[in-house]
């Protein structure tokens, strides 16, 4: 049963993937959307998502678990700020 979930998880994934590739092309030549504002939309319904499936289905003391271990919350936190002090260079670089 869990190999028919699995599969069935792949399948929809993989459509998932295919069918944003196109709406995210549509977009990009028709409506004249920015790259940053699809990229970072996409990433945080996903997170969001991903919250949500974890409150529903899991545990909900997992998800606040983390942020209790203060070594995570810290190392988190600095990785966060890393990433955003070096995205306008590396945006900057590849366009």
């Amino acid at each position: 049963m869990r190999r028919y979930v699995g599969l069935m998880l792949v399948l929809v994934g993989a459509l998932c993937w295919g069918m944003g590739g196109t709406v995210a092309q549509k977009l990009f030549r028709q409506d004249a959307v920015n790259i940053n504002w699809l990229v970072s939309i996409r990433l945080l319904i996903a997170g969001a998502m991903l919250l949500i499936i974890q409150l529903l289905l899991k545990n909900r003391s997992q998800i606040f678990r983390r942020l209790e271990n203060k070594a995570i919350s810290y190392t988190t936190s600095y990785f966060w700020n890393f990433w955003h002090a070096c995205r306008p260079i590396y945006v900057h670089g590849i366009d």
